[in-house]
Order: C-alpha cells, then structure tokens, then sequence
C-alpha cells in the first residue's frame, strides 16, 4: 500500500431466516436495533449526536473543507468507533489510526496535527511517533507488504487498536447465543490517557499491522493485508482470515484502490464517500461469518464480498453510511 500520509467451502445455511433479519436490523429495524443511532448513543452514552449535534455530514451549505486540526471546531475533532463480532468464531483484529504532524521548516505543508498543543494531545490519548521529528518528505514506514509515505509535515503518528493474538486484551467472544440479532457491544476503542471513547480524529484508518499473523498473504498485493482473524481451539484459521479486500470502506474492499484504508471527509457540510468518515462521527465495524451463504444485507445476492461492514453516523447523528457486504 503505497497509502499517501496526507492526501491513505462454505456450510449449509440453517439459519437463513435469522441472519437476514439481522441484515435488515442492521440498516433500519426500530427500537430493536443496537446498531440504530438512538440506541448506538445509548450503548456510548457520552457520545454526542443523536439530534443537536454540530457539524453533520451532508448537509447544505457552502463548502467548509478543513486543511489543519486546529481550525475544526472543538465537537469535531474526534470520533468514536467499536468493533463488533457477528461470527461463531472468537475474534482478534488489528486497525490503525494515523496522522501527520508537526511544521515544516523548509517550506513545505504543515502536518494536520501542527500546534504543540494539540500534538500533546494526540500522544496523550495513546498516538505514537512511526516517523519521528523532521524527517524528510518521503520518508516511510512499513507493514508487512504496505507501506505509508509522508508526504506533509514532519512526523507520523499512529494508535493501534486491537485484541487478541498478542495485543494483551481477549479476542472478541463469539456471538453464539443468538446469532439472529445485532451483535453486542463489542471493543470500544478508547483515549489511553483517561479511558474515554472521544479518540482525536485520524486523517486515516488502516487496516494494517505489524503483528505476528497480520501481514499480506501476498507480498505483491496490499490489498492481502490481514485486519482480522476467527479463532478456533484458540489457534486462527488461515482459511478464514479476513483482509483489506473484504472490509467495506476500504478502498480494497470498495474496487476503487489499493490501500486497505479509508480517509478523512474534512467537509463537515459535505457527506463522506464511500470510503471516508466524518469529523465527530461514530464508527461501528461487524464482522460477518465469513462462511455464511448469501447477502445479510441483498438477499437477492449468493456470493457476498465483503466480511466486515460499517455503520457511520456523523456528528449530529445522521447515517452516512450503512452496512453492505456487497
């Protein structure tokens, strides 16, 4: 992935019914959906949104695209996400988030991240520097077959969430009880300094990693990357790991790239693409069985793509983007 820094045998179906209903609750099902933004800001309920919440996607207006952190309004620079397990199988995943920071002092463009404030911040809630203090432009960094060029400012920074496989906390249960509704809460990806949800807002999301079992099944195809593994006698099963191709969102998993990664919509008054998210939004990731047969969300499609789909709200609590594993 060459993810510039600042422009980044199936089974037999027995449970048919179950599973479409929990496509349709997914995208839309009352009072009975989790996934549902009055009740996503119940399960979080800290997050802003919900109704009154500045700043949301989509809507009219002029053109109000950001350049730097420090001109977005304080109730947008962040966002909250989670991760769900929808699979019969334990679940270890990895993404990462990443910024450019810092001036430069040769003329260049100023990272996203430019005041020594706010880079506190960031490193504060648990970011860390990749490429470090007045590197060059140019400069990388890599994972596994990927790799992320910085092309403003003069550092990098990046948070890792994750579970499982190594990173200190359990894999994700698998939802084995009622596998007809919407998952439950899963991880909740939080500050490191004060354990809260309001993450500083990355310019993108990857999934991509350096740990043991999370690089490309192909070397020559970044869109191979590993993002998330199903357990079975807590060993993963190649077979079924999933990667960059098959997560919505991405521009593998979209067909309109080659970087497992989605990006920053720094237009507040604009809805994201298909393959970004809005400043102050809410992300939920679901992994889907990837042995399932047919479309939870078409059931006039047999052979889904995609194996983790997203619901992204913007900040005052409007759908930008439901799931969809096709």
């Amino acid at each position: 992935m060459q993810l510039k820094a600042s422009s980044l045998k199936t089974r037999p179906m027995t449970r048919g019914v179950g599973l479409y209903i929990f496509a349709l609750c997914i995208i839309g099902c009352g009072s009975v959906s989790p996934f549902l933004t009055g009740q996503f800001n119940n399960t979080l309920p800290i997050i802003p949104g919900g109704g009154g919440g500045g700043g949301g996607g989509g809507g009219g207006g002029g053109a109000q695209s950001f350049t730097y952190f420090d001109q977005i309004p304080a109730n947008l620079q962040f966002i909250t996400s989670e991760v769900r397990n929808g699979t019969p199988y334990p679940l270890a995943y990895r993404v990462l988030f990443l910024v450019t920071a810092d001036v430069r002092t040769d003329g260049g463009d100023d990272g996203f991240v430019r005041n020594a404030a706010d880079i506190q911040n960031y490193l504060s809630a648990g970011y860390r520097d990749v490429i470090a203090f007045n590197q060059p432009i140019g400069s990388s960094v890599s994972y596994s077959c990927n790799f992320i060029f910085l092309q403003r400012g003069s550092r990098l920074l990046v948070k890792e969430f994750g579970v499982g496989q190594g990173f200190g906390l359990a894999p994700l249960p698998p939802n084995v009880d009622a596998p007809e509704n919407t998952p439950p809460p899963g991880n909740i990806h939080t500050r490191s300094d004060n354990g809260q949800p309001q993450v500083p807002v990355p310019e993108f999301i990857a999934f991509i990693s350096d740990s043991p079992g999370f690089g490309c099944q192909d070397p020559e195809d970044t869109c191979s990357s590993v993002a998330f593994r199903l357990l079975q006698n807590n060993q993963p099963n190649p077979l079924l790991d999933i990667t960059g191709l098959k997560i919505q969102g991405t521009t593998c998993g979209q067909g309109t790239g080659i970087t497992p990664s989605c990006r920053l919509n720094l237009d507040p008054t604009r809805q994201s693409s298909l393959t970004q998210y809005p400043l102050g939004g809410n992300i939920v990731w679901v992994a889907l069985d990837p042995d399932r047969i047919g479309s939870l969300t078409d059931p006039t499609v047999e052979d889904p793509k995609r194996d983790v789909v997203w619901l992204v709200t913007d900040a005052a609590g409007v759908v930008e983007h439901v799931p969809d594993d096709n």
